[in-house]
């Protein structure tokens, strides 16, 4: 009887259940607001299905992602499901933060990093969500 306990235990660990409010809860206000700005202007695209994931939440359409979201500290970061080159001159780099990693390791899918510091990014992050949600929907 005491292995099937351990065995629970492990077991349990394993199968754990990640929500939105898992990673909202150790965010500040101001990413969690960040947060909540970015789903509502993405939500304006189209019906999404939000499934958080141990790093990430991920926003899918057709069961595909369209992009994926990480809550930092101090930003939020976003990987565009782009290839690598595609949004070669879409995006004024003097205004958002976006880096081409398919040759690096990463947790999110797609080839483009976006690092997302506050409400007034979002105008300039929202094409490149737009070309994302165009190209896999």
């Amino acid at each position: 009887i005491g292995g099937k306990s351990s065995d629970i235990k492990e077991v349990s660990r394993e199968i754990k259940v990640y929500t939105e409010e898992y990673h909202l809860e150790n965010a500040d206000d101001t990413r969690r607001e960040l947060y909540s700005a970015l789903k509502e202007r993405a939500t304006e695209l189209g019906t999404f299905e939000i499934v958080p994931r141990k790093l990430y939440v991920a926003f899918k359409l057709n069961n595909k992602n369209i992009f994926d979201v990480g809550l930092q500290k101090k930003k939020l970061v976003i990987f565009i499901n782009l290839s690598s080159g595609e949004l070669d001159g879409k995006y004024d780099s003097s205004k958002l933060y976006v880096k081409d990693v398919s040759n690096q390791g990463h947790w999110g899918n797609g080839d483009y990093e976006v690092l997302l510091e506050s409400k007034d990014q979002l105008d300039y992050l929202m094409p490149l969500i737009r070309e994302s949600f165009r190209k896999n929907s």
